[in-house]
Order: C-alpha cells, then sequence, then structure tokens
C-alpha cells in the first residue's frame, strides 16, 4: 500500500500508464497491470487506486515497478508511504 491523500485520480493514473511495463487497465475492477519479466497469465504487479492511496499486489518479480510507481507520484505524493498490508 502507498498510502497518500488521492487528489486528483486523474493526474494518477496518467503517472500510471507511463511507467515502463503498463500493460494496461481492466476496465471492470480498475486494476492496472504491469509486465516486465513475467510471461504467464499473471503479471508482474497490479496497482488500483483508492481515495486513500494505491494498493499494489506485487505477484513476485514487482518490486522494481514498486519503486518505479513510487518515483513516477513522487511529485502528486511527496509524503506517501510504502507500506506493506
Amino acid at each position: 500500500m502507498l498510502d497518500f491523500e488521492v487528489r486528483d485520480p486523474a493526474r494518477i493514473d496518467e503517472r500510471l500508464r507511463a511507467v515502463a511495463g503498463f500493460e494496461g487497465v481492466d476496465a471492470a475492477s480498475q486494476l492496472y497491470a504491469f509486465r516486465r519479466r513475467s510471461t504467464g497469465r499473471m503479471p508482474d504487479l497490479f496497482a488500483k487506486v483508492e481515495r486513500d492511496g494505491l494498493y499494489l499486489c506485487d505477484n513476485g518479480p514487482g518490486r522494481e515497478i514498486m519503486r518505479d510507481i513510487r518515483a513516477a507520484l513522487a511529485e502528486l505524493a511527496p509524503d506517501a508511504d510504502l507500506r506493506e498490508l
């Protein structure tokens, strides 16, 4: 979980789509998928924007993508805390 107050979801969306490995967004669940190394059905990482931050689900090789997402959102969420759920 990347804890921060989401004030502008459209800007968060824009930044997430620019992260290397962005694969797409599932319209029904609003899950962002990222893939750099995984070759199976499951992407490296899922992300979901919520009112209180960004939920991140690392499916194994997603740590590097998490760091890149945090860097991409640094300007929009400078005080964001990364914590494990």
